[in-house]
């Protein structure tokens, strides 16, 4: 009973967390051609963009297909050669859905008036390509959109992209998107269009499944959904292991506190039993090392241009009593320093 859509967003889902679980690079799928010629029927039925017409990429991100320039006639004929058992999923049979229709009962019947089918569509993918990779280009050239993409969320100068007529503004917005991972149609371009033109610095513009746009220190940010499973607090019951925050990797183990710690470091060392690890909360004030009196966060994260939602994402490791002690990359506190050579908690961060 599950559509399409889910079952592919849920797969691809379960797929990076498994990746990022086990320290992976990539993930490889199985796609071959005759997957690729449905997909691009099917896009041509549902009206896609140039953009869409490209099929599916040989690599996407983390994504890494392999076998596109296969059929499946060749794959199965490979694994009957050398006598491996596969299976087949009973769902690519059933009409039900779009792709098994194409493939049983529509192809077959263009194919049967049109031979060359196949390798037309796979010209018509070879040419969108062509153009998705030409715009894809253009928006990274830094003469052109400041393209960046830091944490990643990309980001363009929304000042260079107000320079250009309404067309070619709104071409360049879906293809910003399409890089980032969405698509997005004629209409919801142009909304976002009139968003930078006019929306202030701070603002946001929610987008499709979970997408939101934000202008943020001049930049025009395309955030994508958020996935992170973020616990409300994390303490250190051990004085060494690993975990996950989010889309942080942390480590900690026990070391010799250095005479010198960074004010901006992604490492930090602390008196042992002393440190938690909770989200940003709106208020929370930090006694910046070096500096002093107490400055608020908040201004930390502005200094160092960190947008709006990824404050949101960003952990926080405060004392027992709920101060704020260490701000990983952005601002390391004076309170909680172990002296140098004791025996200290170290702990390390690195963002995915």
């Amino acid at each position: 009973g599950t559509s399409e859509t889910t079952a592919r967003a849920a797969r691809y889902l379960w797929l990076e967390q498994t990746r990022i679980e086990s320290g992976a690079t990539m993930i490889l799928t199985a796609h071959h051609s005759d997957d690729q010629v449905e997909t691009v029927l099917m896009r041509v039925l549902s009206g896609s963009g140039p953009a869409g017409l490209a099929g599916m990429l040989p690599r996407n991100g983390r994504i890494v297909r392999p076998l596109l320039p296969f059929r499946r006639k060749e794959l199965v004929q490979y694994l009957l050669d050398r006598g491996i058992s596969f299976w087949e999923d009973p769902s690519n049979r059933d009409r039900r859905h779009l792709r098994s229709w194409i493939r049983d009962s529509v192809l077959p019947g263009l194919e049967a008036r049109i031979p060359e089918l196949r390798n037309r569509l796979s010209e018509v993918a070879s040419q969108a390509n062509l153009n998705r990779n030409a715009w894809d280009a253009l928006v990274t050239a830094d003469v052109v959109l400041n393209w960046r993409e830091d944490h990643g969320v990309a980001s363009v100068a929304a000042s260079s992209l107000r320079t250009y007529d309404s067309p070619l503004a709104v071409a360049l917005i879906m293809a910003v998107a399409r890089r980032s991972g969405l698509v997005l149609g004629p209409a919801s371009a142009h909304r976002l269009c009139a968003f930078a033109g006019v929306a202030a610095s701070g603002s946001a513009l929610d987008l499709s499944q979970g997408w939101r746009a934000e202008l943020s220190f001049g930049r025009l940010r395309i955030v994508p959904p958020a996935s992170d499973n973020i616990p409300d607090s994390l303490g250190f019951a051990t004085m060494q292991g690993s975990t996950r925050w989010g889309s942080w990797g942390i480590d900690w183990m026990t070391d010799e506190a250095p005479t010198f710690q960074k004010r901006n470091g992604t490492s930090a060392w602390f008196i042992p039993g002393s440190v938690a690890v909770r989200s940003w909360r709106p208020g929370d004030r930090i006694s910046p090392l070096g500096g002093r009196g107490h400055r608020p966060v908040v201004r930390c994260f502005q200094d160092a241009q960190i947008s709006v939602t990824a404050r949101r994402r960003w952990p926080v490791f405060n004392d027992r009593q709920g101060g704020v002690l260490w701000v990983p990359g952005v601002c390391r506190s004076s309170a909680g320093i172990p002296a140098p050579g004791a025996e200290a908690l170290r702990v390390d961060v690195i963002h995915d």
